[in-house]
């Protein structure tokens, strides 16, 4: 496997194993022959790389005065540290791999996105393709098989050809509603009603 995807795998996947698809759509970005990347709106993370909704580096002195928003923003933090994030997607969301230590060992890691306002959501399918091809095709069954042509063209195995047949995410720890908590309680440490 090529040295840097095993770099970005060390400093993106918290040391785990590279997904099989995810090596394949690294190389295929590495290379510059990743038109259904392009075409999804999704770029992968170069080295060191960080992002806006994961850094907050969006936020001005009136936010971070702000202790509602300082303890929604303690609560995503939290959130974060279970997550290997990725690659930016479409609309500025930041995505990557569920990684909470709840989590079955041996089964693949669901995916999961944080989107600009702030909140989690895990992605139906069972590999990163899949969840982000289901997750921006809106149901167009069409677009979906097509999209998945593309990806078979560079070696990406693809199961299902639309939405509807996309595995639903089964989570241990389904990250929104630990964010919920974890928001619901930053609040209550900080006195905010």
């Amino acid at each position: 496997m090529d040295k840097r995807i095993l770099e970005f795998a060390r400093e993106r996947l918290h040391g785990r194993p590279v997904p099989e698809d995810l090596a394949i759509l690294l190389a295929a970005q590495l290379s510059g022959n990743d038109q259904p990347l392009r075409a999804l709106e999704i770029e992968f993370f170069a080295p060191g790389q960080t992002h806006p909704l994961v850094d907050h580096s969006y936020l001005n002195d009136r936010d971070r005065a702000n202790p509602d928003i300082m303890a929604n923003l303690m609560a995503i933090d939290q959130v974060n540290q279970h997550i290997g994030f990725v690659a930016e997607g479409l609309n500025g969301d930041a995505i990557g791999y569920w990684l909470h230590p709840a989590e079955p060992a041996g089964h693949p890691a669901p995916v999961v996105m944080l989107d600009t306002e702030g909140q989690f959501e895990i992605l139906d399918g069972t590999t990163f393709t899949e969840a982000v091809i289901g997750k921006w095709v809106y149901r167009d069954d069409q677009r979906f098989g097509l999209l998945a042509d593309q990806f078979e063209a560079l070696g990406v195995a693809m199961t299902v050809r639309r939405s509807a047949d996309l595995a639903v995410a089964d989570v241990a720890v389904d990250p929104a509603e630990l964010h919920h908590r974890l928001y619901r309680e930053e609040r209550a440490r900080r006195g905010l009603s």
